[in-house]
Protein backbone atom coordinates (compact mmCIF):
# COMPACT_ATOMS: atom_id res chain seq x y z
CA UNK A 1 0.00 0.00 0.00
CA UNK A 2 1.19 3.31 -0.52
CA UNK A 3 -0.06 6.75 1.17
CA UNK A 4 0.20 10.09 -0.86
CA UNK A 5 -0.14 13.20 1.03
CA UNK A 6 0.16 16.75 0.54
CA UNK A 7 1.19 19.03 3.30
CA UNK A 8 1.74 22.53 3.73
CA UNK A 9 -0.76 25.46 3.80
CA UNK A 10 -4.22 25.19 2.79
CA UNK A 11 -7.55 26.75 2.78
CA UNK A 12 -10.57 24.36 3.83
CA UNK A 13 -13.72 26.33 1.50
CA UNK A 14 -17.11 25.95 2.63
CA UNK A 15 -20.55 27.30 0.51
CA UNK A 16 -24.04 27.71 1.57
CA UNK A 17 -27.15 28.57 0.44
CA UNK A 18 -29.43 30.26 2.74
CA UNK A 19 -32.68 32.18 2.12
CA UNK A 20 -33.31 36.11 1.72
CA UNK A 21 -34.70 36.55 4.78
CA UNK A 22 -31.35 35.05 7.01
CA UNK A 23 -28.96 36.79 4.92
CA UNK A 24 -30.06 39.63 5.39
CA UNK A 25 -30.30 39.17 9.42
CA UNK A 26 -26.90 37.71 9.49
CA UNK A 27 -25.22 40.04 7.56
CA UNK A 28 -25.71 43.19 9.85
CA UNK A 29 -22.80 42.08 11.31
CA UNK A 30 -24.55 41.75 14.91
CA UNK A 31 -24.10 37.67 15.40
CA UNK A 32 -20.83 36.16 16.22
CA UNK A 33 -18.60 33.63 13.30
CA UNK A 34 -19.42 30.96 15.60
CA UNK A 35 -23.42 31.94 15.73
CA UNK A 36 -23.50 31.94 12.53
CA UNK A 37 -22.02 28.38 11.78
CA UNK A 38 -23.69 26.97 14.27
CA UNK A 39 -27.08 28.47 12.58
CA UNK A 40 -25.57 26.49 9.03
CA UNK A 41 -25.30 23.37 10.63
CA UNK A 42 -28.25 22.88 12.36
CA UNK A 43 -30.72 25.04 10.12
CA UNK A 44 -32.87 23.38 7.22
CA UNK A 45 -32.95 26.73 6.09
CA UNK A 46 -29.26 25.75 4.19
CA UNK A 47 -28.14 23.79 1.41
CA UNK A 48 -23.78 22.60 1.56
CA UNK A 49 -23.21 23.58 -2.24
CA UNK A 50 -19.36 23.13 -2.23
CA UNK A 51 -17.19 21.94 0.39
CA UNK A 52 -13.32 20.80 0.18
CA UNK A 53 -9.48 21.05 1.62
CA UNK A 54 -7.60 22.72 -1.01
CA UNK A 55 -3.77 22.70 -0.45
CA UNK A 56 -1.87 25.98 -1.51
CA UNK A 57 0.65 25.83 -4.17
CA UNK A 58 3.76 27.30 -2.04
CA UNK A 59 7.63 26.85 -1.85
CA UNK A 60 7.49 25.14 1.59
CA UNK A 61 3.99 22.77 0.26
CA UNK A 62 5.16 19.42 -0.49
CA UNK A 63 4.01 15.74 -1.42
CA UNK A 64 4.97 13.04 0.01
CA UNK A 65 4.58 9.01 -1.10
CA UNK A 66 4.79 6.25 1.46
CA UNK A 67 4.99 2.63 1.22
CA UNK A 68 3.11 0.44 4.37
CA UNK A 69 2.94 -3.34 4.13
CA UNK A 70 -0.69 -3.78 3.82
CA UNK A 71 -1.04 -6.37 6.72
CA UNK A 72 1.47 -4.68 9.30
CA UNK A 73 -0.40 -2.41 11.50
CA UNK A 74 2.73 -1.55 13.28
CA UNK A 75 5.12 -0.54 10.15
CA UNK A 76 6.28 2.87 10.29
CA UNK A 77 6.45 3.23 6.56
CA UNK A 78 8.91 3.74 4.07
CA UNK A 79 8.52 7.29 2.28
CA UNK A 80 10.64 7.10 -0.30
CA UNK A 81 9.17 10.22 -2.62
CA UNK A 82 9.26 14.19 -1.55
CA UNK A 83 8.44 16.50 -4.18
CA UNK A 84 7.83 20.33 -4.00
CA UNK A 85 4.24 20.98 -5.68
CA UNK A 86 6.04 22.92 -8.64
CA UNK A 87 7.96 19.67 -9.41
CA UNK A 88 4.45 18.30 -10.76
CA UNK A 89 2.64 18.11 -13.80
CA UNK A 90 -0.18 20.89 -13.47
CA UNK A 91 -3.08 22.41 -15.06
CA UNK A 92 -4.26 25.34 -14.71
CA UNK A 93 -8.46 24.85 -14.52
CA UNK A 94 -12.16 26.93 -14.06
CA UNK A 95 -13.47 25.33 -10.49
CA UNK A 96 -17.05 25.67 -11.34
CA UNK A 97 -19.54 25.14 -8.87
CA UNK A 98 -23.52 24.26 -10.05
CA UNK A 99 -26.50 25.88 -8.91
CA UNK A 100 -30.04 24.77 -8.93
CA UNK A 101 -31.79 27.20 -11.28
CA UNK A 102 -33.74 29.11 -8.54
CA UNK A 103 -33.38 29.67 -5.14
CA UNK A 104 -29.40 29.47 -4.92
CA UNK A 105 -28.76 33.16 -5.14
CA UNK A 106 -27.78 34.22 -1.26
CA UNK A 107 -24.42 32.69 -0.37
CA UNK A 108 -22.31 32.39 2.70
CA UNK A 109 -19.03 31.06 2.31
CA UNK A 110 -16.44 29.90 4.78
CA UNK A 111 -12.68 30.21 4.47
CA UNK A 112 -10.88 28.22 6.75
CA UNK A 113 -6.68 29.00 6.32
CA UNK A 114 -4.72 26.25 8.31
CA UNK A 115 -1.41 24.17 8.07
CA UNK A 116 -0.89 20.20 7.51
CA UNK A 117 -2.20 17.49 5.53
CA UNK A 118 -4.19 18.42 3.27
CA UNK A 119 -4.90 15.85 0.87
CA UNK A 120 -4.38 12.40 1.34
CA UNK A 121 -5.20 8.82 0.16
CA UNK A 122 -4.45 5.31 0.02
CA UNK A 123 -3.47 2.96 -2.86
CA UNK A 124 -3.71 -0.73 -2.01
CA UNK A 125 -2.29 -2.17 -4.70
CA UNK A 126 0.97 -0.35 -5.15
CA UNK A 127 4.68 -0.25 -3.41
CA UNK A 128 7.54 1.64 -3.81
CA UNK A 129 8.30 -0.84 -6.31
CA UNK A 130 5.78 -1.08 -8.30
CA UNK A 131 5.06 2.87 -8.28
CA UNK A 132 8.35 4.26 -10.19
CA UNK A 133 6.85 4.21 -13.31
CA UNK A 134 3.57 5.94 -12.36
CA UNK A 135 2.88 9.54 -12.65
CA UNK A 136 1.46 12.36 -10.85
CA UNK A 137 -0.53 15.17 -11.71
CA UNK A 138 -2.27 17.79 -10.91
CA UNK A 139 -5.24 20.76 -11.35
CA UNK A 140 -4.95 23.98 -10.27
CA UNK A 141 -6.28 27.39 -10.02
CA UNK A 142 -5.87 30.64 -8.25
CA UNK A 143 -8.95 30.84 -5.86
CA UNK A 144 -11.15 33.90 -6.89
CA UNK A 145 -8.61 35.02 -9.07
CA UNK A 146 -6.59 36.23 -5.96
CA UNK A 147 -3.47 35.84 -4.93
CA UNK A 148 -3.42 32.09 -3.43
CA UNK A 149 -3.13 29.15 -5.88
CA UNK A 150 -4.54 26.01 -5.37
CA UNK A 151 -4.90 22.41 -6.19
CA UNK A 152 -8.44 20.84 -6.82
CA UNK A 153 -7.55 17.88 -7.71
CA UNK A 154 -4.92 15.30 -8.09
CA UNK A 155 -4.63 12.39 -10.81
CA UNK A 156 -2.59 9.15 -11.06
CA UNK A 157 -1.91 8.32 -14.14
CA UNK A 158 -4.71 10.45 -15.53
CA UNK A 159 -7.04 8.73 -12.77
CA UNK A 160 -8.75 11.23 -10.05
CA UNK A 161 -7.65 10.05 -6.77
CA UNK A 162 -10.23 10.18 -3.79
CA UNK A 163 -9.37 12.72 -0.95
CA UNK A 164 -9.95 10.43 1.97
CA UNK A 165 -11.01 13.63 4.06
CA UNK A 166 -9.03 12.61 7.58
CA UNK A 167 -8.56 16.27 8.43
CA UNK A 168 -4.91 16.07 9.59
CA UNK A 169 -4.67 19.85 9.95
CA UNK A 170 -4.68 22.95 12.01
CA UNK A 171 -6.90 25.76 11.72
CA UNK A 172 -5.50 29.46 12.18
CA UNK A 173 -7.81 31.89 10.72
CA UNK A 174 -10.88 32.03 9.02
CA UNK A 175 -13.20 34.46 7.24
CA UNK A 176 -17.06 34.68 6.30
CA UNK A 177 -18.07 36.43 3.25
CA UNK A 178 -21.81 37.18 2.54
CA UNK A 179 -22.41 36.95 -1.35
CA UNK A 180 -25.34 38.17 -3.22
CA UNK A 181 -25.15 36.37 -6.65
CA UNK A 182 -26.53 38.90 -9.55
CA UNK A 183 -24.89 36.86 -12.17
CA UNK A 184 -27.63 34.92 -14.72
CA UNK A 185 -24.87 32.06 -14.56
CA UNK A 186 -26.19 28.84 -13.34
CA UNK A 187 -22.96 28.54 -11.24
CA UNK A 188 -20.10 30.09 -9.07
CA UNK A 189 -16.54 30.55 -10.88
CA UNK A 190 -14.60 30.29 -7.57
CA UNK A 191 -11.47 31.08 -10.28
CA UNK A 192 -13.20 34.46 -10.96
CA UNK A 193 -13.41 37.14 -8.49
CA UNK A 194 -16.40 37.27 -6.83
CA UNK A 195 -17.55 41.15 -7.49
CA UNK A 196 -17.67 39.80 -11.33
CA UNK A 197 -20.66 37.62 -9.86
CA UNK A 198 -22.12 39.72 -7.81
CA UNK A 199 -22.15 41.51 -4.56
CA UNK A 200 -20.02 40.87 -1.55
CA UNK A 201 -22.52 42.16 1.47
CA UNK A 202 -20.01 41.52 4.31
CA UNK A 203 -16.48 40.10 4.96
CA UNK A 204 -15.49 39.23 8.25
CA UNK A 205 -12.49 37.62 9.81
CA UNK A 206 -11.88 35.82 12.72
CA UNK A 207 -8.88 34.08 14.47
CA UNK A 208 -8.95 30.36 15.38
CA UNK A 209 -7.27 28.21 17.57
CA UNK A 210 -9.00 24.77 16.30
CA UNK A 211 -7.60 21.54 15.49
CA UNK A 212 -8.61 19.21 13.18
CA UNK A 213 -7.07 15.59 14.27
Amino acid sequence: MVNIQIRGNLIDIEITSISKYNFDNFSTGEFSNDQIKDFLINSTDCKTIYKSTLPIIEQNSELQVTSFENDNYYDDGYTFLRSTLSDITSKDVNLKISLDAEGEKFIIIILKYGYGAAFETELMDLDYRSFENNELQNNATKLFDGANKVITSTKLNYLPLEDLRRSKYDIVSEQIMFFNKNSSSAEINLSDSLENQGDIALLRGNNSSGKKN
